[in-house]
């Protein structure tokens, strides 16, 4: 009887084509740290072609010079100490700017919990740092309407004692008097 093994081969086929054909950039390495799978929409982000990056290191293929250089050294600490780390960073291309992306690694651990390599799945962050810095501006923008409408405050404030007193002078003087209209 195969159903089992069966049940088995048609889960990994489903696994291999939920990978293949997410959205998210992803990347599994061997325990050396060289890429040995890539999915489509990492290959379409970086604009290498699989070849190019299979059998490398992650640094060196995936990860900006851009980045802190310290990002690499606190990436393999904390996959050491806690098997995985989260973050935001720069993603290399072969040809046009660095991709900024949100990043998460995880180790790939067998039965016998020793790490056998390392899975990773990124996303594009382009459209939301846009907006982050659109929110900025327009805080910014509104910090300073706030402090305009302050300062217009108190100046109208200013100027109504100004009139009150005027307006007091003006009581003051005679009809003919020429300090009258000044007032």
């Amino acid at each position: 009887d195969i159903t089992e093994r069966r049940r088995l081969e048609d889960r990994a086929v489903q696994l291999a084509h939920a990978l293949e054909d997410n959205r998210e950039m992803i990347c599994m390495s061997d325990d050396k740290g060289c890429a040995s799978f890539v999915n489509q929409a990492l290959v379409q982000s970086t604009g290498y072609r699989e070849e190019e990056i299979l059998g490398k290191s992650f640094d060196e293929t995936i990860l900006s010079p851009n980045n802190s250089p310290t990002l690499a050294g606190e990436i393999k600490t904390s996959m050491v100490r806690e098997g995985k780390w989260r973050g935001e960073c720069l993603q290399r291309r072969k040809n046009g700017p660095d991709l900024p992306i949100s990043l998460s690694i995880s180790v790939l651990r067998d039965r016998e919990g020793h790490a056998t390599g390392a899975f990773a799945i990124s996303q594009d962050i382009t459209e939301r740092r846009q907006l982050e810095e659109q929110l900025r501006r327009a805080q910014k923008t509104e910090a300073v309407g706030q402090l305009a409408g302050g300062v217009s405050h108190d100046f109208n404030n200013l100027l109504m004692v100004i009139m009150g007193y005027a307006g007091d002078l003006e009581e003051r003087f005679d009809e003919s008097d020429p300090l009258r209209r000044k007032a």
